[in-house]
C-alpha cells in the first residue's frame, strides 16, 4: 500500500483546498504577487529523485514549478511570483528508511497544504508523513466547510497526535540520509526529523514499510476515524486498538533516539520529547478534526538537563 497518487491529489486542489481560501483571500486578485522563494524538503527518510509540483491555491490548473529533489531531498523552486496559499505535491523517488539504514523505493505522493505567506518572504515547507496527515485530514471535511483555519486547526491537531503538540509540522525536517545519518539539532527541525525515524521504527516493528504505514495512517484520518484504527491486529504483539497505537507510536519515537540523535543531545532531545509526550495525553488525542480541535495546550518549555553536581569530599581530621 503507498500513498495516494498525484492525481488523487487533485482532489485536495479541486475540492478541499479550492474552498480554502473562503474566509482569508480574495480570488478578484492576480496570482502572481510580490512573492518570494520557495524551498521545499521532502521526506519520509529524505526523499531524493521526486518529483514535486507547487501549486497555489484555489486555482486548480496553476502550476507554479515543477522541480526535482536532490540527495537531500531539498526541492528549490527559486523565486515564486505568489503569496500563497500552496499545494506542494511530491511524488516518486527514493526516501532513506532510518530504522534500517537502507534506501527505499517509493511509488506514492506526499503532501503539504501551506498557509499564505507576507509578500517578499522566502517559505521553506516540509512535506513528509505528517503533513500528509494534515492534508487527509482536510480530504476528510464535507464539501463547502474548509477554510484556512481548519488548516491551521490541522497542524495543531495532526502534531498533537504525534505527540509533539509543539511542533509547527510545516517546518521543513532536519536531512536525515546514508550521507548525514545521525540527527545533530534539538529544535523543531530536528523534532520533525524524529517523528519521520519514529515511523520507520515502528514500521519496522510492525513488518511494514514506512510508505506502507504512512498511507494506513492517512486512510484513518481521512476517514474520520482514530489515527491507528487501520493498524489494530498487526504486529507481535499486536496492537489491540488505536489507543494502543498511539502508545506504540510514543514508545517507537522514544527507542529510535539511541539509533538516530547523535550522543551529546540524546539525553536533551529524550526529555523534551517525553514532556511533549506528556502534555499530549487526551482522550481525544487520536482524533484529527480541524472543524472541532481540542483546545491547545500550554507550549512545554524545554527540560534543562542539569549536570549532577560532583560531591565534595572532606578529608577526615587525623586523630592526634
Amino acid at each position: 500500500m503507498q500513498f495516494r497518487k498525484f492525481a488523487a491529489a487533485a482532489g485536495v486542489i479541486g475540492g478541499v483546498a479550492a474552498l480554502a481560501v473562503g474566509c482569508s483571500s480574495s480570488d478578484s486578485r492576480s496570482p502572481f504577487e510580490e512573492g518570494g522563494t520557495v524551498t521545499a524538503t521532502a521526506a519520509l527518510g529524505a526523499l531524493s529523485g521526486a518529483t514535486c509540483v507547487l501549486n497555489r491555491l484555489p486555482v486548480e490548473d496553476l502550476v507554479l514549478g515543477t522541480v526535482t529533489t536532490d540527495v537531500d531531498g531539498i526541492a528549490s523552486f527559486g523565486l515564486i511570483g505568489s503569496n500563497g496559499p500552496f499545494l506542494l505535491t511530491c511524488s516518486g523517488g527514493n526516501y532513506y528508511d532510518e530504522a534500517t539504514a537502507t534506501s527505499m523505493a517509493f511509488g506514492g505522493s506526499i503532501r503539504s497544504v501551506v498557509l499564505p505567506r507576507q509578500p517578499f518572504t522566502p517559505l521553506n515547507i516540509g512535506v513528509t508523513t505528517a503533513t500528509e496527515l494534515v492534508v487527509a485530514a482536510l480530504e476528510g471535511n464535507p464539501p463547502g466547510t474548509i477554510n484556512l483555519g481548519f488548516v491551521a486547526n490541522a497542524l495543531l491537531e495532526v502534531a498533537r497526535a504525534l505527540g509533539l503538540p509543539n511542533l509547527n509540522l510545516l517546518t521543513p525536517p532536519e536531512v536525515v540520509n546514508q550521507g548525514n545519518p545521525l540527527i545533530s539539532g534539538t529544535d523543531a527541525r530536528g523534532l520533525h526529523a524524529l517523528i519521520l525515524a519514529g515511523f520507520s521504527q515502528l514500521a519496522s516493528e510492525l513488518d511494514l514499510t514506512t510508505a506502507e504505514l504512512g498511507a494506513l495512517l492517512a486512510d484513518d484520518v481521512a476517514a474520520g476515524q482514530p489515527i491507528g484504527t487501520s493498524l489494530i491486529g498487526l504486529g507481535s504483539p499486536a496492537i489491540s486498538s488505536a489507543a494502543d497505537f498511539l502508545v506504540r507510536f510514543d514508545a517507537a519515537v522514544l527507542a529510535i533516539i539511541d539509533i538516530i540523535v547523535e550522543p551529546g543531545i540524546r539525553d536533551e532531545i529524550r526529555a523534551n520529547v517525553i514532556a511533549q509526550q506528556a502534555v499530549a495525553q487526551s482522550p481525544g488525542r487520536g482524533f484529527v478534526n480541524p472543524q472541532n480541535p481540542e483546545a491547545t495546550p500550554t507550549p512545554t518549555p524545554t527540560p534543562t538537563i542539569t549536570p549532577t553536581a560532583t560531591p565534595t569530599v572532606t578529608p577526615t581530621a587525623t586523630p592526634t
